[in-house]
């Protein structure tokens, strides 16, 4: 069977809630993009990956300051692979709670691709208290992967996708709401056509916390920027 897609989607939508009501939302950034608005501050980053599918070497699932480090917790999973999933895969759910000081954790459950219950909760513990008031869920596949995120953050709700040539692609959350801190859960899965042609971070989707530097928000403007409004 021939497979050929190319998928950069993102979707948003929600009810303006008092939890999420003046939350602002930018979608389809690009990594530079990205980083310009959290002015390279990030706090700390949960992240899921391709990795070695369960082996020792490389990590699947990590949290912790940075995903260019190594994490402060970290998981090992064997993928099951969304082109061709075990019977009862429904993809994988998780969990991120911030709890608006220090403390943040990353629970995700599903099924392996030998259909094990995955069930795997991370924690990281900054060293010292931060107010983050920027949120990025970002995903990123290549030219033979793709990885899918939907997200529910306290009632507002989206999903994106990235993969099989199309760059990666990011949404970011800003709003002084996040800084007591918040509840972000979804489902995701990962797709991929060519075991040989993945490598360790891709497809991958990576959640991010940044305390940005003052007026780096204004960098784009108004210009992709949804302010969320109640619905009359």
């Amino acid at each position: 069977m021939k497979i050929a897609l190319s998928v950069a989607l993102v979707t948003c939508a929600g009810l303006a809630s008092a939890a999420n009501a003046g939350i602002s939302v930018t979608t389809g950034l690009t990594d530079a993009e990205a980083d310009a608005l959290g002015g390279g501050l990030y706090v700390w980053e949960a992240e899921g990956r391709f990795g070695d599918r369960g082996g020792a070497a490389e990590r699947e699932l990590g949290i912790g300051e940075s995903t260019a480090l190594p994490p402060a917790d970290e998981a090992q999973v064997d993928w099951a692979n969304n082109f061709m999933p075990p019977a009862g895969f429904n993809g994988y759910s998780y969990t991120i709670n911030w709890d608006g000081t220090d403390t943040v954790t990353l629970d995700v459950t599903g099924i392996d691709a030998s259909g094990d219950a995955v069930i795997e909760n991370l924690v990281y513990i900054l060293p010292g208290a931060e107010s983050i008031t920027d949120l990025y869920i970002r995903a990123a596949g290549n030219d033979v992967s793709l990885s899918s995120i939907s997200w529910d953050l306290d009632g507002l709700m989206g999903s994106q996708a990235a993969g099989f040539g199309d760059d990666p692609t990011t949404v970011r959350f800003s709003g002084s709401q996040l800084t007591d801190g918040f509840t972000l859960s979804g489902e995701f899965t990962f797709a991929w056509a060519d075991g040989a042609g993945t490598s360790n971070s891709r497809p991958a989707w990576q959640i991010k916390a940044a305390v940005p530097s003052p007026g780096a928000a204004m960098i784009f403007g108004m210009a992709g920027v949804l302010t969320l409004r109640r619905r009359r």
